[in-house]
């Protein structure tokens, strides 16, 4: 998704535990502007935590305003991270 001027790729980094469960993370990566290159390392939103689902939010968020970013878990627990920016 264009935050801004920028390009952000958000997703679920999936882990596997000891207990044969998976401890997944949202992770959020910035690119160039030109969407071509990675900028950093990607930036971990949400730690691990078992059976946490994929990411989602907003497709269109305007320049100025924070970008919420939602994934919820196997119990139906919601997470939430938010962007400013």
């Amino acid at each position: 998704l264009w935050y801004g001027k920028r390009p952000l790729v958000l997703y679920t980094l999936y882990g596997p535990t000891s207990d044969s469960t998976h401890a997944n993370s949202i992770m959020l990566q910035q690119f160039s502007a030109d969407a071509l290159d990675p900028v950093g390392t990607a930036a971990e939103l949400i730690p691990p935590v078992p059976g946490l689902n994929n990411v989602t939010g907003s497709k269109q968020v305007p320049a100025d305003a924070p970008l919420v970013v939602l994934a919820s878990d196997a119990t139906g627990a919601v997470y939430e991270a938010v962007i400013r920016p």
